[in-house]
């Protein structure tokens, strides 16, 4: 008798814990249909990382919860022509915004639709906007040295540092424009290039000796295709002061025509002389990946499938 009424009580025990469980169950679930909230105020913005050599666009909206609403995600769905595929993004409740990744200038607008799905996945009301992205930037690493560069200058100083020795690959020798005359205009050397370029970068290494005061500081860069019609290129604010033998880098120059000559006026030393110095002048080829090109031809790949 004492077998019998353990079994009936460990069935009723089982009984009860099977239907709380059950409840359990019930309570995680979904409670009932309820609507999505409403989304509206959309509008962009469009960024570029430049490190990443990436661009995105964010999409901001605002939410409205009425009761007995609420808001899971915001689903948003486009057609991406770097892909060649219509693409889903999911944006949080708490971000209030989308994020679509890898976007080009060159893919043109994108058509989104936004639509705003609730915790038991009852969609709302879709909305849509047009978006465009911000250009993803060419990067630039410097290429080897251009060789057979011819220099002039306007300013020879007829005493010593002969222009040739601005080239000459022997930093123990210099280039000096006048100190023993008059020029009455800026002293500048004139690059003459073996072919065009389109981009370029300046090193120049300073005088070996002396007191450092004719070190260009800061100097104006033009460009041009016949050495006497001129565009400004940049102005270059060079890191170096009265340091013998250092050796000074400018920038990554890019225009976007072709050229043949280079014009270097400084217009800042630290001796705040008329004249300037230094031991070599070097021009470099810049090696270019354009990330807007590449995906063009991407995009068009797709359209002539």
């Amino acid at each position: 008798m004492k077998q019998k009424s353990t079994i009936i009580l460990a069935a009723l025990c089982s009984a009860l814990l099977w239907t709380g469980c059950e409840n359990r169950i019930e309570e995680r679930g979904p409670k009932g249909d309820i609507p999505a909230s409403e989304i509206s105020n959309l509008s962009f913005t469009s960024t570029e990382d430049t490190e990443a050599h990436e661009a995105s666009i964010t999409i901001n909206y605002d939410v409205t919860e009425t009761s007995g609403t609420d808001l899971l995600y915001v689903r948003a769905a486009y057609f991406d022509p770097y892909l060649g595929k219509e693409v889903t993004r999911v944006g949080s409740v708490w971000a209030k915004n989308v994020i679509l990744p890898n976007t080009f200038k060159v893919a043109g607008t994108y058509s989104v639709t936004l639509t705003p799905v609730s915790s038991s996945d009852k969609e709302g009301k879709p909305v849509s906007i047009d978006v465009a992205s911000v250009p993803v930037s060419p990067s630039a690493t410097k290429g080897p040295m251009i060789n057979g560069i011819k220099l002039s200058t306007n300013a020879q100083e007829p005493r010593e540092g002969p222009i040739e020795d601005a080239i000459d690959g022997n930093p123990s020798t210099f280039f000096h424009s006048a100190w023993s005359q008059w020029i009455g205009a800026a002293h500048y050397i004139v690059a003459e290039l073996p072919k065009e370029e389109t981009a370029i970068h300046i090193e120049f290494i300073t005088r070996h000796n002396g007191n450092g005061e004719g070190n260009p500081q800061e100097a104006d860069i033009e460009i041009s295709m016949d050495g006497s019609t001129w565009s400004d290129l940049t102005h270059e604010v060079y890191e170096v002061e009265r340091q013998n033998g250092k050796r000074v880098r400018g920038g990554y120059l890019l225009f976007d025509k072709p050229f043949k000559f280079v014009r270097f006026t400084p217009t800042k030393n630290p001796g705040n002389k008329v004249f300037f110095n230094l031991a070599e002048f070097e021009l470099y080829t810049i090696l270019t990946t354009d990330f807007e090109d590449t995906a063009k031809k991407v995009i068009e790949s797709h359209q002539g499938k």
